[in-house]
């Protein structure tokens, strides 16, 4: 076993890429002086014998997102499970109040290696909800702030790394680019279901159902599918604030599932057609590798990380967010069978360069440098 490295995270426990990506973290860092603290009062918090829950004082839900939940943690739990583990670098994945946190437990060690991961576009996110270039402003600001106190900042994709240095404006030679991968062994053509839906063309869409990821743009296009083709369905898993219109959606043949984790939402990948990933503001796009290892290909957006994971006309395509656009390659989809195929192949031959292990190592590697 190697030095032990920390990463700090309130994610760990959320239904969401970024979690799963740290849940793989720790699965495969536990033999190996990987831990994560995290701070949730959620029952379905991990079992996992090297993640250490420091209970929160408490939490309330993310301003423009109900489902998402910013941390308030109990200082003395998290300096306690820090002191106990002793690490020699940690990691920080969010840049919330658990982030603050570590660097404050951190301040004066000056031999403890410092790491963090750039996972969300956070001033993006931001201004999509409120339209506020001040508010855009003061958060870009605050994530100079809080990035620059870092030795080393992990960006998910080439993409972001010009946005860490053109509008944070972080210290180039601070920053790393990060190898895409998951675990394939969870997302497989072995998952698949015959008996989901069947006899019906499935879209699938996976993520947060809000405005930053572009899913009112979605259900836009979807509508006029549905309206040419009756018999086809797209199925979106995840939360947000549309769950409150998931009735009215049906009858333009949009299902709203919910949140879905493990071997379910492995069939559900499994078992659609294509997956549709409109968002402009994914630092990488986590979703967008699991539907290709699922052996379906994905349609993403020209902007944001997802672009970096798609072979454009082999596993998928790569498209402007407008409507027309989508909707027409859509339309080309549903009308050759045999186009689908060549791009279901395609994303399977695609998602061999997700490596994990590699995702891991890297970070690992950094932490012990």
């Amino acid at each position: 076993m190697g030095d032990r490295v920390v990463l700090f995270t309130d994610t760990i426990q959320d239904l969401n890429g970024v979690s799963r990506f740290i849940q793989d973290m720790a699965d495969y860092g536990k033999d190996d002086g990987f831990y994560a603290i995290s701070s949730s009062s959620f029952r379905n918090f991990p079992d996992k014998g090297n993640v250490v829950n420091a209970k929160p004082l408490f939490e309330i839900s993310m301003p423009f997102y109900k489902h998402m939940r910013l941390v308030f943690p109990k200082f003395s739990a998290v300096k306690d499970a820090y002191n106990k583990l002793n690490p020699k670098a940690i990691i920080v994945s969010t840049p919330g109040f658990f982030g603050l946190l570590a660097l404050f437990l951190t301040r004066k060690n000056k031999n403890i290696k410092k790491l963090s991961i750039y996972h969300t576009d956070f001033p993006a996110y931001l201004y999509d909800n409120t339209k506020s270039k001040i508010i855009e402003k003061i958060s870009i600001w605050f994530m100079r702030a809080f990035y620059s106190k870092f030795d080393i900042v992990f960006t998910r994709s080439k993409e972001y790394r010009k946005n860490l240095i053109e509008v944070i404006k972080l210290n180039p030679n601070k920053i790393k680019t990060l190898p895409s991968g998951i675990n394939r062994k969870n997302f497989s053509p072995d998952f698949k279901d015959d008996s989901f839906y069947p006899s019906k063309f499935k879209a699938l869409y996976v993520g947060r159902l809000s405005v930053e990821k572009n899913f009112d743009l979605l259900l836009e296009i979807w509508k006029d599918i549905h309206k040419k083709h009756p018999d086809t369905l797209l199925l979106c898993c995840g939360e947000g604030n549309f769950m409150d219109k998931k009735d009215i959606l049906e009858k333009d043949g949009i299902y709203l599932l919910g949140a879905k984790v493990g071997k379910e939402l492995s069939k559900i990948y499994a078992s659609s057609d294509i997956f549709l990933f409109p968002s402009t503001t994914d630092t990488l796009g986590q979703v967008v590798m699991e539907a290709q290892s699922s052996g379906i290909p994905a349609i993403v957006s020209d902007k944001g990380g997802p672009k970096n994971l798609v072979v454009d006309g082999k596993s998928g395509y790569i498209l402007k967010a407008d409507s027309r656009l989508w909707k027409d390659k859509i339309l080309d989809i549903l009308n050759d069978q045999k186009k689908l195929e060549s791009l279901k192949k395609g994303a399977l031959v695609n998602s061999v360069n997700f490596d994990f292990i590699k995702s891991y190592e890297t970070i690992m590697s950094q932490a012990r440098l």
